[in-house]
Order: structure tokens, then sequence, then C-alpha cells
């Protein structure tokens, strides 16, 4: 499944590539050996973990801003 995974890995390249927007981390770079993908640095992480995170409180109305952004 190597190739499968280094096509998927081509693809989510080719797609970040592509797009330009405020609320999308860029692409600056990625490379073969292995397989990576280089994005600008987050000063507090990732998404997922920031929301994890039980001190970093959160308003109903931040939440349907994030959802809305992601969709």
């Amino acid at each position: 499944e190597m190739a499968k995974a280094f096509e998927e890995f081509r693809r989510e390249v080719w797609i970040m590539s592509g797009l330009s927007h405020p609320n999308v981390l860029p692409l600056c770079g990625f490379c073969f050996d292995p397989c990576c993908i280089v994005t600008e640095f987050l000063e507090k992480g990732n998404l997922y973990n920031y929301l994890l995170e039980p001190k970093n409180t959160i308003t109903w109305k931040t939440k349907v801003s994030i959802a809305y952004d992601i969709a």
C-alpha cells in the first residue's frame, strides 16, 4: 500500500498548492524522503489539540465561527 499512500500524499500537496485563503494554512514546501508537508509554524499548535486543551475556554459563538470557517 506504499503506492496508495504516496499517491494520497501527492494529491494532498497538489490540493494544498492551489489553495489561497486566510483560513487555510499555506503550503510552504514538501519533500519525498520522508514524505512531509511543510507549512507555517502555528504558535498555539494545531486546531485539534487546541480544542481539546481544557484551559482553552471557547464560547459557543467561537465554536460555530470555527466550524463555519472550516466548512
